[in-house]
């Protein structure tokens, strides 16, 4: 009991100012402790609410690739029925870097199958990139036995390359009937308009 009377005598006994002082202290750091909880609060809404779109996207971005793939063409064949133009399956070897578990394994694995430089498979390995082409137009039985390895990070994807059976003719060939074509198409469609011009006229 008396402790207490000794204690509040003691309170009592600071001056008013000092006491005053005192509470304008606590006050502020009280203000601004409210004031950041309000701006993050504040903050913490325009993340969710009005980027949300904007963040979805990233995400979306993060967990899915885009692989541009070459859409099959169709045969060429002349009157008899002869296949002059094909397709043929190949692959396309890439890499994916944030899914690669050990890049010393698919370097060399790569190197190894792909019949490549290690430096240069490397080089393209570690590039932090969202997909890295290691190579093009490898054949079939090359890629399927990339995707047996099962290797982290490694993509295989398959493509189609145009294939002439009778070797480079062919190909010589359709590259110089295709400007005939159009010269004639463009010939054709200026007479069809000169004679209905002359229809018109008479």
């Amino acid at each position: 009991m008396v402790t207490q009377v000794l204690k509040k005598e003691a309170g009592n006994m600071l001056p008013r100012p000092v006491r005053t002082m005192h509470r304008r202290g606590i006050l502020r750091i009280a203000l601004v402790l409210v004031t950041a909880l309000i701006l993050l609060c504040v903050r913490l809404g325009d993340l969710m609410l009005a980027k949300s779109e904007h963040y979805k996207e990233l995400a979306y971005d993060l967990h899915t690739r885009e692989r541009q793939l070459k859409a099959m063409r169709g045969e060429i064949q002349d009157r008899n029925g002869k296949v002059l133009a094909a397709n043929r399956t190949v692959c396309t070897i890439s890499v994916i870097h944030s899914q690669i578990k050990d890049a010393d394994e698919v370097v060399s694995a790569l190197s190894e199958t792909l019949k490549m430089q290690p430096k240069d498979v490397q080089k393209k390995v570690e590039k932090i990139t969202a997909r890295e082409i290691i190579k093009t137009n490898v054949e079939k039985k090359v890629g399927d036995a990339i995707r047996e390895m099962d290797l982290a990070g490694v993509k295989v994807d398959e493509d189609y390359k145009r294939y002439y059976p009778f070797g480079s003719l062919a190909p010589r060939y359709l590259a110089l009937q295709a400007p005939i074509i159009r010269v004639l198409s463009v010939w054709k469609y200026h007479m069809m308009r000169c004679l209905k011009e002359l229809e018109a006229a008479f």
